[in-house]
Parts: structure tokens; C-alpha cells; sequence
């Protein structure tokens, strides 16, 4: 599966991100950390040599069109990455 954690932990890496959640005051490490752990504990894996599409969980799907209608309300063409922090939060 693909789940909001995968996604929070991929965009972890973006300047923008970064920057926000310092601003907020988050500990990026321990935040980067905490969630492999989580996805490592809960995320089935797939058998090696096993062969299926990975799916996106409905959180996830639900978290990108929650970024899409806010751009989309606020009169913008483009998602960007703050824009999917927020839907996440």
C-alpha cells in the first residue's frame, strides 16, 4: 500500500516542506525517523518476486484531493507540495 505516511515521508525532502515545519518547530530527524519506523511496523510488504500494483489507501487519495480543491478554490493551476502538507494536516 501506499499510504499519507509514504507520502509525508517523500516530500519530507523538499525545501519548502522543510522549511514549514521548522517553522512550526518540528525535529525533522526525529519526524523522518518515527515515520520509517511507523511504515516499516504497519505497511504490508509485498514477497520478493511477488508481482502487483502497489495501491494507494484511501487516506492517501482522499489527502490529494483535498490539495487539488484547495488550489483549485483558490483560484491557482498547480499543486504544489505545501499545498499537499496542508491536506495532510
Amino acid at each position: 500500500y501506499l499510504t499519507v505516511e509514504h507520502l509525508l515521508l517523500a516530500i519530507l525532502d523538499t525545501p519548502k516542506v522543510r522549511e514549514i515545519l521548522r517553522a512550526c518547530g518540528s525535529d525533522l530527524s526525529k519526524l523522518k525517523q518515527e515515520l520509517k519506523e511507523h511504515i516499516d511496523q504497519s505497511t504490508p510488504r509485498l514477497e520478493e518476486g511477488e508481482e502487483r500494483e502497489v495501491q494507494p489507501t484511501l487516506g492517501f487519495q482522499r489527502v490529494l484531493q483535498r490539495a487539488v480543491f484547495h488550489v483549485q478554490s483558490s483560484g491557482k493551476k498547480e499543486v504544489g507540495v505545501a499545498n499537499v502538507l496542508v491536506a495532510i494536516f
